[in-house]
C-alpha cells in the first residue's frame, strides 16, 4: 500500500522510486525512461505479487507439518476407540500401516525442505541480530528505514518461528499418540492382542521429530536457542560500540 501511495513520483521530474533509489545497478532517468517506468511498475505492483509468492513458498513447510499433526490426531482418536478384540483385529493393522505412511511422509518433507531451512536456520540468528543492531543505532526515530528494518526483523523471526511451532506440535502429537494407544481397552483383550499393542508402543516411544539435515530441530527449544544467540551477539556489538565512544 505504501508503494501505491507514491504514484505522485510519476509526475515528478526527479525520477524518484517508491522504495529503493537503486535496483540491481540498473541506470534510469531522463536518458533511460523505459527502465525507470519498468522498475517503478515492479516496485509499485510487482513487489506485492512477489511478496505473495514468497509467503506461499515459506508457509509450505508449515502446511505439511500441520497435515502430519492432523494425521497423528486422527490416529490417536482411532486407537483410543479400540475396545474389543473384534475392533482391534479389524483395525489394528490398517492403523499401523497408516502410521508408517505418515512417518514416510515426514521423511519426504524433511528431504524436500532440509537444504533451504538448513541455510535459513544457519544465518537467521545473525540476520536478526544485525537488523536489531541497525535499528538501535539509528538516532532518528522517524526514519522510515528504521521502520522497514523492524518489519524485516519481525518477518525473519516469524520465518523461523512458524516452522518451529508446527514442528513442535508434530512432536507433541506423536507423544499424545503413544498415550492414546495405552488408553485403549487393551487390558480386556486377549494375550496375543496385548503383545501386539506392547510391540507397537515400543515403536511409538521414539516421537516424530522434523529436522533440517538432522542438525536443526523444528521445535520451540531450537527457536529460543536462535533468539538467545542473536541477543548475545547483539549485546556484544552494543558493548563494543559503547566502548568505542
Amino acid at each position: 500500500m505504501a508503494a501505491f501511495g507514491t504514484g505522485s513520483h510519476l509526475f515528478s521530474s526527479e525520477y524518484r522510486m517508491p522504495f529503493f533509489p537503486w535496483f540491481f545497478g540498473v541506470p534510469y532517468g531522463p536518458d533511460a525512461s523505459l527502465a525507470y517506468y519498468t522498475i517503478f511498475a515492479y516496485q509499485s505492483f510487482g513487489m506485492y505479487f512477489h511478496m505473495l509468492l514468497n509467503t506461499a513458498g515459506d508457509t509450505q513447510l508449515c502446511y505439511w507439518l500441520q497435515m502430519i499433526g492432523l494425521q497423528l490426531n486422527m490416529l490417536a482418536n482411532r486407537f483410543r476407540k479400540l475396545n474389543t478384540n473384534e475392533e482391534f483385529e479389524k483395525s489394528f493393522v490398517p492403523l499401523v500401516l497408516h502410521y508408517e505412511k505418515v512417518y514416510r511422509m515426514l521423511l519426504r518433507v524433511e528431504r524436500l525442505f532440509s537444504p533451504a531451512y538448513f541455510v535459513q536456520f544457519s544465518v537467521s540468528g545473525l540476520v536478526i541480530c544485525a537488523s536489531a543492531y541497525q535499528v538501535a543505532s539509528m538516532l532518528n526515530l522517524n526514519d522510515f528505514s528504521r521502520l522497514m528494518n523492524v518489519f524485516y526483523m519481525m518477518s525473519m523471526t516469524m520465518q523461523i518461528g512458524l516452522p518451529c511451532y508446527y514442528g513442535n506440535e508434530v512432536t507433541l502429537k506423536s507423544y499424545a499418540l503413544t498415550k492414546a494407544i495405552y488408553s485403549c481397552n487393551w487390558y480386556n483383550m486377549k494375550r496375543s492382542n496385548r503383545k501386539k499393542i506392547q510391540t507397537f508402543l515400543i515403536r511409538t516411544n521414539k516421537p516424530f521429530a522434523a529436522t533440517a539435515f538432522g542438525y536443526f530441530n523444528f521445535n520451540l527449544p531450537a527457536f529460543t536457542t536462535i533468539l538467545n544467540m542473536a541477543y548475545s551477539v547483539y549485546c556484544l556489538l552494543q558493548r563494543k560500540a559503547s566502548s568505542n565512544i
